[in-house]
């Protein structure tokens, strides 16, 4: 089992992309502290509470967050990627040698 559990974060380091994580964490803490907050709260109700906040806090972060990532690779990113496309596609091709006509009226 403990080989499985390394093997299984080892392919989640390897295949997500740092944006991805830091939103899996925003989620595991939001839900871990309200967890954790209503067994908290069988024995202190007030103390419990307080956590609650936090794990609400945690899961606004991770709206805003997601909201905020999805606008700038919507708004931003997949129009930079398109200039690179374009910008890359221009640089590749080779250029044009000019015919004796053009040369000579250069001159």
């Amino acid at each position: 089992m403990k080989f499985d559990i390394a093997k299984s974060l080892k392919n989640w380091r390897t295949t997500t992309s740092d944006r991805v994580k830091l939103q899996h964490v925003y989620l595991a803490l939001a839900v871990s502290s309200v967890i954790i907050a209503g067994l908290v709260g069988l024995v202190d109700y007030t103390a419990g509470q307080r956590m609650v906040s936090l794990g609400l806090l945690s899961l606004g972060v991770y709206i805003i967050n997601m909201i905020a990532w999805a606008l700038i690779d919507g708004l931003l990113l997949m129009r930079l990627d398109r200039y690179n496309v374009a910008s890359k596609s221009n640089a590749a091709k080779p250029a044009k040698k000019a015919s004796p006509k053009a040369r000579s009226a250069k001159k």
